[in-house]
């Protein structure tokens, strides 16, 4: 990135670390973020569920909670099967 936009690496590193945090901070609002030729990030809401401890074999209930997904680009997804 550096020595494609003749920058110094600290500055690339910085703009790098700025992108992140945006990214960051709209998934966090609850955002859906896309970012072209690669993909989308959602986030989603996982449903209650009952589940079993391994180790009591007790029942317990896992609660609602919320999960970001990615959904890779058609771009990138046919690039993966061109790279096997």
């Amino acid at each position: 990135l550096a020595e494609q936009f003749d920058i110094t690496k600290k500055l690339a590193l910085e703009e790098i670390d700025f992108l992140a945090q945006v990214v960051a901070d709209e998934v966090k609002a609850g955002n859906t973020v896309n970012v072209k030729e690669i993909g989308k990030l959602e986030v989603v809401t996982k449903k209650a569920r009952n589940a079993i401890n391994p180790s009591t074999k007790e029942i317990i209930t896992v609660p609602e909670r919320k999960a970001v997904t990615f959904k890779p680009a058609n771009g990138l997804k046919e690039a993966l099967k061109e790279s096997r």
